[in-house]
């Protein structure tokens, strides 16, 4: 994976297993890594981010408060609720996310004619250094670097979201060109232009949709 992005997909499809360790499972032993080691709060957000999201924060407020009738919680006891259940449902609902990423590459490499198969194969690649990188190894290398920072000067050095986010998908984006020139065999300007495409559908289906499932089997889960 690290040495070849696209060359475990690409021999898999094409018959070559034995030697490889089946994308899906690699997937789901760094998502049981994950759920072990939870560094970051990563994709599990906590319940007044959802009331400030753009697309669904107006449902999600509606929602928030219809629970706080029903239940007759504050709004602190309800997101405490929110946040303990939603470190377990967070992680297992991580596999939304390989059959929706493997639907967005079919879409834009239809005319390789690589069956649905091969882009779950791909998907589940992609996805596993995702949260290889985004999830396990950065918070361990920013970790490190805010130790360092506090041994050298005397205080923890900070790396905010927005930085973090940058630095998880220019890793990604570079993964998936590489990964796109040999599964599909596109040439580098097909391929940049695939990564560009990529990085918009992966953002919007981790970020938006994965977020809004993620509050609504939440939220409708507190009783």
């Amino acid at each position: 994976m690290l040495r070849s992005p696209g060359k475990l997909s690409d021999d898999y499809c094409n018959g070559i297993r034995k030697k490889y360790f089946k994308p899906l499972s690699l997937f789901l032993l760094l998502v049981v890594l994950y759920l072990i080691f939870p560094v970051f709060e990563g994709l599990n957000m906590q319940m007044h981010y959802h009331k400030a999201q753009d697309l669904y924060g107006a449902f999600a407020e509606q929602a928030i408060q219809q629970k706080m009738a029903s239940t007759g919680l504050t709004e602190s006891a309800l997101a405490e609720k929110f946040h303990i259940k939603g470190e377990k449902v967070s992680k297992f609902l991580l596999l939304s996310i390989i059959p929706l990423t493997a639907l967005y590459l079919y879409i834009f490499s239809f005319f390789r004619r690589r069956y649905f198969f091969d882009q779950m194969v791909l998907a589940a690649e992609i996805n596993a250094a995702y949260l290889l990188w985004g999830f396990l190894l950065l918070p361990l290398l920013t970790m490190f670097i805010s130790a360092s920072a506090e041994w050298i000067t005397g205080s923890p050095l900070y790396i905010h979201d927005e930085m973090l986010g940058i630095l998880i998908y220019a890793v990604i984006c570079t993964y998936v060109f590489r990964a796109a020139l040999r599964f599909y065999g596109f040439r580098w300007w097909q391929s940049l232009l695939f990564t560009v495409l990529f990085f918009f559908g992966h953002t919007f289906i981790v970020y938006t949709f994965y977020k809004f499932l993620l509050f609504v089997t939440v939220i409708y889960q507190i009783h």
